[in-house]
């Protein structure tokens, strides 16, 4: 299983653990702080769906509070 730290895309700020929930539930737009290569790329809560899912760490308050929250794979049977 997957895990990923990710913050807020391009100076957005949540000040709630619940707008943080509700922005990632709209799949917008967030850095993935944990990915291998140098440099910060963009994901989406689809994304980690497609990619098999995991366990995710969401930074809001400034990045100095985090939640963490578990993504199932996106395959409907």
């Amino acid at each position: 299983m997957s895990s990923y730290s990710l913050v807020p895309f391009a100076g957005r700020d949540y000040s709630s653990r619940a707008k943080a929930l509700r922005a990632f539930d709209q799949n917008l737009f967030w850095y993935n702080m944990s990915y291998g290569e140098p440099g910060n790329r963009t994901i989406t809560k689809s994304n980690i769906a497609e990619a098999g899912g995991g366990v995710v760490s969401l930074r809001y308050g400034k990045l100095r509070k985090q939640t963490i929250v578990m993504v199932d794979d996106s395959k409907e049977e």
